[in-house]
């Protein structure tokens, strides 16, 4: 979605009285977007706001940035507990450098005293159900 859309939209929602939160998710990475801080700011301040992530470009830069944008929530997607199970249902997605984002968002939030709450949501199919426990012990 291009930027004067969003803006419409969000001004749109935000004269709603029964509007009071934002989420981005869904039909691509919101972290891939090129006006993803200008979309931010659009909101910031003025209702709730989150996006849901696949992690994997949440290096300290960009954990930085939205930790300190004031961003409400980051819910992080995971597929699976371990590698094999993860990486076979997010092609492209690899496990390791999720946790390593993850862990490394914590730190920046930490750091910053930043109040975003971070969110682990899981995937549950049929080949991974089984691992819905162990995804329980492996979040902070």
């Amino acid at each position: 979605m291009d930027l004067g859309l969003y803006r419409k939209v969000i001004r749109e929602l935000l004269s709603m009285e029964s509007i009071n939160y934002v989420h981005l998710q869904g039909w691509g990475e919101p972290l891939l977007h090129p006006n993803l801080m200008d979309m931010t700011n659009e909101v910031r301040g003025k209702t709730y706001f989150g996006l849901t992530t696949n992690g994997l470009l949440l290096n300290e830069r960009y954990s930085d940035k939205l930790i300190s944008m004031g961003i409400n929530v980051i819910a992080i997607t995971f597929a699976g507990t371990n590698p094999s199970t993860h990486n076979a249902i997010r092609i492209g997605c690899d496990f390791n450098t999720l946790v390593k984002n993850v862990r490394g968002l914590i730190k920046v939030k930490e750091r910053l005293r930043g109040s975003t709450k971070v969110i682990a949501s899981y995937i549950a199919l049929s080949m991974n159900i089984h691992e819905l426990p162990d995804f329980i012990e492996l979040m902070p």
